[in-house]
């Protein structure tokens, strides 16, 4: 497959104008997620205003988000990749919890700064001690600074 890039048609601006446009293009290529090509960013700005480069990590200063992305695959089994990208350095973390809300697993817990493509975690089924947990439905929540999100999961046997 070809990936090409086009423009319908371009959009007229006063000759005053000086806007600048700057977009992230990601692939979320790697053997446990599949491939593809998406924008995860587009930052639209003012002279002066526009960041002029990639600063300690951060791919848009003050123009980042946090998400918390669904696990690839889901249903799965015997593991599956959880996605998430934070907006502010900060301790985060990535626990996972059974539908007692009882903790099964923490698979971050630390400070991160915000980085281009974000960061992946491989849940391979087991709890903190190693053992394999049962099938069913369990929950995983990422806090960060300023951010909470828990996501839903199905593991089969």
């Amino acid at each position: 497959m070809q990936n090409t890039w086009s423009m319908e048609e371009p959009v007229p601006l006063p000759a005053e104008a000086n806007v600048k446009i700057r977009f992230r293009l990601t692939s979320d290529n790697n053997d446990a997620v599949g491939d593809g090509w998406f924008i995860e960013d587009v930052w639209i700005g003012e002279q002066g205003d526009f960041p002029s480069g990639i600063e300690n990590g951060d791919w848009f200063p003050g123009f980042s988000v946090s998400v918390l992305d669904q696990n690839v695959p889901n249903p799965f089994n015997p593991a599956t990749v959880i996605t998430y990208s934070i907006a502010e350095r900060g301790q985060v973390t990535l626990r996972i919890f059974n539908t007692a809300g009882q903790l099964v697993r923490t698979l971050v817990d630390e400070e991160q700064a915000p980085k281009a493509g974000g960061f992946s975690m491989v849940w391979n089924g087991q709890n903190d001690q190693g053992a394999s947990v049962a099938s069913g439905v369990y929950f995983y929540q990422l806090t960060a600074k300023n951010f909470s999100e828990t996501k839903k999961m199905v593991l089969l046997k």
